[in-house]
């Protein structure tokens, strides 16, 4: 093989090299669609290290802000308009904000994470209800209606096995949300950022983790861990939802993220669903019980 090229973790066809980020390399394979950065043994290692150890540190405050406590309503909005509240896992529900929020809901909400620090934290309202693990260590006290992964699947170092073991925590009928960044987004904006130094600022809007998922690649992944495809859209911004009384200083903000936002949904109408260009997307897939038989 190509030295160049690097196995696809998903597929294993070849992965194509594609750009170079905080100094990792990303790769682009062909046939799935997936963009990942490889991972040794020891990466692996280091990154449960970090989630496990840090990762409250780097974003404890990002959790609380009120641009994502906004996000949260919608994700249960549209929870809502598929079933009426029951039982809820959010994976990677760290300090537990989402979970409350369905608690007031009426939804029987309980969440995963492997941060100790956050767990300790959401255990003080949520005793009982969150679990310091992973979602392949986890033991649950039963199956779930829903279970949502909001902006965790790109930071995982193998998105089958995760999707294909929260799809096996699913009772018949229930529902898979997942909410990540768009790669179709973020790619071309690293790739417009590169073009000028002038537009090079632009690259702190990028997103890249572990992997950057595409539409694509979303429908395949639902498909092949036994789930169907409900719907694939633009995800609303976290921030395109600032309430009329926010201060004077972060209505631009608002004004672009509305614009960015009504951008990407116009496409999106245009195509009946197929141009997805918004900064995130979500996915709602649902266990059909007819298909796994």
């Amino acid at each position: 093989m190509n030295p160049n090229l690097i196995p696809c973790p998903y597929c294993c066809s070849p992965g194509h090299p594609k750009f170079v980020y905080a100094g990792k390399n990303y790769f682009h394979c062909h046939r799935c669609d997936l963009i990942f950065s490889p991972l040794s043994k020891e990466d692996v290692e280091a990154s449960i290290r970090h989630y496990r150890d840090c990762y409250y540190d780097a974003s404890a405050d990002d959790q609380l802000s009120p641009p994502r406590l906004e996000i949260h309503e919608k994700i249960l909005d549209l929870l809502e308009k598929a079933r009426e509240p029951g039982t809820l896992l959010d994976v990677g529900c760290g300090r537990g904000a989402f979970l409350r929020a369905a608690a007031r809901r009426g939804w029987a909400a309980q969440g995963i994470d492997p941060s100790l620090d956050s767990i300790r934290e959401a255990a003080t309202v949520l005793k009982g209800c969150v679990f310091c693990t992973t979602l392949n260590d986890f033991d649950p006290p039963g199956i779930y209606e829903v279970v949502t992964m909001i902006n965790v699947l790109d930071h995982l170092p193998d998105v089958r096995q995760a999707v294909t073991r929260a799809a096996a925590l699913l009772q018949d009928g229930g529902f898979l949300y997942l909410r990540v960044p768009n790669a179709l987004f973020h790619t071309s904006l690293f790739r417009l950022a590169s073009t000028a130094r002038i537009l090079w600022p632009l690259r702190h809007f990028c997103i890249f983790h572990q992997c950057s998922l595409t539409p694509r690649f979303l429908r395949g992944l639902i498909h092949d861990a036994g789930l169907t495809t409900m719907t694939i859209k633009n995800a609303p911004l976290a921030g395109g939802y600032r309430s009329r009384g926010a201060d004077a200083a972060s209505r631009p903000a608002a004004v672009l993220d509305r614009s960015v936002y009504a951008v990407a949904r116009l496409g999106e109408i245009i195509s009946r669903g197929w141009i997805l260009i918004g900064p995130s997307l979500e996915v709602l897939a649902a266990k059909d019980t007819d298909r796994n038989r």
